[in-house]
């Protein structure tokens, strides 16, 4: 998104982003006989309370780069 933001828009510089870290725990459904927990069978997970912290990125025009 950010770059087509900056590629549409000439007076732009940059975008950024700070996005919460969240993570995704698949939920162990053994008891009613149901394979969860490995990664190519998991389809349910429950979020986690809190975020892990902030992915950031930034996306900027290079103006040294020729036309």
């Amino acid at each position: 998104m950010a770059a087509q933001l900056v590629a549409e828009h000439g007076r732009l510089e940059s975008v950024g982003y700070a996005l919460p870290n969240r993570h995704y725990v698949p939920v162990d459904m053994k008891y009613v006989g149901i394979e969860n927990m490995t990664p190519a069978k998991a389809e349910v997970f429950c979020p986690l309370a809190a975020p892990s912290g902030l992915i950031s990125a930034t996306v900027a025009r290079n103006r040294n780069r020729k036309q």
